[in-house]
C-alpha cells in the first residue's frame, strides 16, 4: 500500500508539473499571438483633409468613365487609402514620402516636397500610402 501511495503522489506531481507547462504554453502563445496582432498591423490613420497647406499630400486627378471629372484630394498622417480607378495628374508630396499604387502592379516611391505631373501619361493608380 505504501508504494501505491509513493506512485499515486508521483503521478498527481507530474499531473500539475504537466498542467503548469501547458498553461504556461498556452500563455506564452498568447502573448506572442498578441504582439504580433499589435505590431503587425499597418496604420490606417491616413485621413482626407481640405486642401490648403502645402505639407499635405495632395493628388490631381480624372476619372476613366464618362463623364470624365478631375479633382483634387488631400490627405494627412500616416497609412493607406483606397483612391478609386482614377488616373493620376499631379501629385504633390508635401512633407510626406509617398507610395503610389498602379493598376499594373507597380509600386511607385515618391519622396517628400515632390511635385510631379504627367500631363500626357498619366499614372493609372488605385491607392496611395503616406509612409
Amino acid at each position: 500500500m505504501a508504494a501505491y501511495q509513493v506512485k499515486g503522489n508521483l503521478t498527481f506531481a507530474i499531473k500539475k508539473l504537466v498542467r503548469k507547462i501547458v498553461v504556461a504554453s498556452v500563455m506564452a502563445g498568447a502573448a506572442a499571438t498578441t504582439a504580433v496582432a499589435v505590431t503587425g498591423t499597418p496604420a490606417l490613420a491616413i485621413n482626407p483633409v481640405p486642401c490648403g497647406r502645402s505639407d499635405f499630400l495632395r493628388i490631381s486627378v480624372h476619372t476613366g468613365d464618362l463623364p470624365i471629372r478631375w479633382y483634387s484630394s488631400c490627405y494627412a498622417n500616416r497609412g493607406i487609402t483606397y483612391v478609386g480607378n482614377v488616373w493620376l495628374d499631379e501629385i504633390s508630396t508635401g512633407n510626406n514620402d509617398v507610395k503610389l499604387y498602379d493598376y499594373n502592379g507597380s509600386v511607385v516611391h515618391v519622396g517628400r516636397w515632390w511635385v510631379i505631373t504627367y500631363p500626357n501619361a498619366p499614372k493609372h493608380i488605385w491607392a496611395v500610402e503616406i509612409l
